[in-house]
């Protein structure tokens, strides 16, 4: 214990001490001594490296720091690391090693592994078909957020498939949770669920909606569907020049569908409503 009636006279030279240790230990500290902020640095850097986000792309170099980090227990990197090894990237491809992985980080909870593994079991990929199992886990990625699961949860209701009955009141709300996520195929299915009353009250309107969100990142069927609504009159005024456009769009990515409807549509129109409908797609109506 201090006196208190007296300066200790050796204090500037036990705070110079403790100066030079610290700077001592950090000049000497071991790399990645705390294992899980090397870990995640590994992770980010080998991200880095396999998307070309500031740096050259480089698979191979991804997969060595993206494997570091895996081998410290990250287990997003496991998740990686199982991905890379499955698909060959930077690597000679082997399944059975990438599931070894894939299933690690899904059993630690991480959304992404947890699809891929409902994936490779579903398909036989590194291990026996497990339709069961597979469902099991890809629903687990659903309700964790993960938006590629919840449409495939959502497909497999819609459709049924051997380990999922059909249940399209079942595929509605994650339809409607992939779509409200921006994924184009699900913006589809509910907008074709809503146009057609499957399970919810006709809405022709917010199914439009849908359609056109899912139109514009180039989904052909959206397409389709929103060209034969614009034509249709169902919703608001009749717009053949913009129906002529989506379906137009949508046939150019070989959607049948929308040929036909097209074929039709073009009969009953005016000399007026093909020269605009024209203009609408970027093509001049003379000699046309």
């Amino acid at each position: 214990m201090l006196n208190k009636g007296r300066m200790p006279t050796h204090r500037p030279f036990r705070r110079a001490t403790l100066v030079i240790l610290l700077l001592s230990s950090l000049l000497h500290a071991e790399p990645g001594s705390d294992k899980a902020d090397s870990a995640e640095a590994l992770f980010i850097s080998g991200k880095r490296h396999y998307l070309g986000e500031g740096v050259p792309k480089d698979p191979a170099k991804a997969l060595v720091l993206i494997r570091e980090a895996a081998e410290e227990g990250l287990p997003e990197a496991q998740g990686w690391y199982g991905f890379l090894l499955a698909s060959g990237s930077g690597t000679s491809r082997d399944e059975t090693a990438g599931l070894l992985w894939i299933r690690k980080a899904a059993a630690a909870g991480v959304p992404s592994a947890q699809f891929n593994l409902g994936q490779m079991l579903m398909k036989g990929s590194g291990a026996e078909r497990d339709p069961a199992a597979a469902a099991d886990w890809i629903t687990r990625a659903a309700e964790g957020g993960q938006v590629e699961a919840q449409a495939k949860l959502a497909e497999h209701f819609y459709f049924g498939t051997e380990a999922v009955e059909k249940d399209v009141a079942e595929a509605l709300p994650w339809a409607k949770r992939a779509a409200e996520a921006g994924h184009a195929w699900s913006q589809n299915l509910y907008g074709n669920l809503l146009e057609w009353g499957e399970t919810v009250p006709v809405d022709r309107a917010l199914a439009m909606q849908w359609y056109r969100k899912a139109a514009e990142q180039g989904h052909a069927k959206a397409q389709s569907s929103l060209g034969r609504l614009y034509a249709s009159g169902l919703v608001g005024k009749r717009d053949v020049v913009e129906a002529y456009y989506w379906l137009w769009e949508s046939s150019g990515h070989g959607e049948a569908s929308a040929l036909i409807f097209l074929k039709d549509m073009v009969h009953g129109m005016t000399e007026e409503e093909r020269k605009e409908a024209l203009k609408r797609i970027g093509v001049e109506a003379e000699g046309k």
